[in-house]
């Protein structure tokens, strides 16, 4: 992670792409999913995130490039691609991990914020 919380760059499509998960990427998932916001942590957990690897990433790539203000350059078509040529690479693990890993620091920690206030008093 770097400039903002849940950003980062990930190696995708041929080159390195923004990917940015907060509430606009949230917002994409939900929309396209079909499903209110407090049903993201489902669709988003271990057991669902394989099936919905590519609405996830789009929404992030997507969401990146509109941070940085930058063509979004690509489709959920794209994507799903992009997904199968982790497949085929035997990287599809690691993929998953990374989603995984910017998902779980994407948002704050109950027990971080709480620790934060204390200290401030």
């Amino acid at each position: 992670m770097n400039k903002l919380s849940g950003y980062t760059q990930i190696e995708i499509g041929g080159k390195k792409r923004p990917f940015k998960m907060g509430m606009n990427a949230s917002y994409l998932i939900c929309e396209e999913l079909k499903i209110p916001l407090e049903k993201l942590g489902d669709a988003l957990s271990n057991a669902n995130i394989g099936k919905n690897v590519t609405v996830v990433l789009w929404a992030g790539l997507y969401a990146g490039c509109k941070t940085d203000k930058i063509p979004v350059d690509f489709d959920r078509w794209d994507v799903g691609d992009w997904v199968d040529e982790f497949s085929k690479a035997g990287s599809v693990n690691q993929l998953m991990a990374s989603l995984s890993e910017i998902n779980e620091n994407s948002f704050p920690k109950e027990k971080a914020s709480k620790k934060k206030m204390r200290g401030k008093r």
